[in-house]
């Protein structure tokens, strides 16, 4: 499902682009850091084994006349196909910068709310290519293109925490962008970025 994209402010840099510039890839990975895992007890960062950089939910605003409807109809759809009757909420986490090379090696999201379920992956949009999302249970693994037609389109896909998921890492081989500034691919996440919160559990 393609959706309309909110306004989206960093703190320190103001309003982006619907669709991110060029001239913002830099200013926007100066604002990030790189991203941490858990270890066992530990949060640690281990550029052998995740690559990618990530915004705190504090330093973001989301915004639009109708982007509350908007994100309330994700929810809801992302509900109804994890088979989840009961109303759950959305809870934004992070924004990931996903750029040339970035990548996040096959794992589980611990959770990051009381009650934490599902993750919810919303795509900005931004021009990249490669990126896909490998999503496993047991022994059925699927591949999830988040790349829309136009690029002005996000995406979203959601699936439940006890699935191992790994995004394949972007790369660039038609765009714009150069080498220095790279493919950047933005999503709500840690591969997930909202987290879906509900007394509801279950399993892909």
């Amino acid at each position: 499902m393609a959706i309309a994209p909110p306004n989206l402010s960093v703190q320190g840099l103001g309003l982006l682009s619907p669709r991110l510039q060029q001239d913002q890839v830099a200013p926007l990975r100066a604002r990030a850091q790189l991203a941490p895992f858990g270890r066992g007890e530990q949060t640690v960062i281990d550029t052998a084994v995740r690559r990618t950089w990530q915004i705190d939910a504090d330093q973001i605003t989301f915004a639009g006349r109708n982007w509350a409807q908007t994100l309330g109809g994700i929810v809801g759809r992302a509900a109804d196909g994890l088979g989840v009757p009961e109303p759950v909420n959305a809870q934004l986490y992070k924004l990931l910068i996903y750029d040339t090379g970035s990548f996040f090696i096959e794992h589980r999201d611990t959770e990051k709310a009381d009650g934490m379920f599902a993750t919810l992956v919303l795509v900005l949009p931004s021009i990249y290519s490669g990126g896909e999302l490998l999503i496993g249970h047991g022994e059925r693994e699927v591949c999830v293109n988040l790349a829309g037609a136009d690029p002005a389109d996000g995406a979203f896909v959601a699936f439940y925490a006890d699935c191992v998921h790994a995004p394949v890492a972007p790369t660039a081989p038609r765009l714009a962008l150069a080498p220095s500034s790279d493919a950047v691919k933005l999503i709500f996440a840690d591969c997930c970025a909202i987290k879906f919160v509900s007394s509801a559990h279950g399993r892909c």
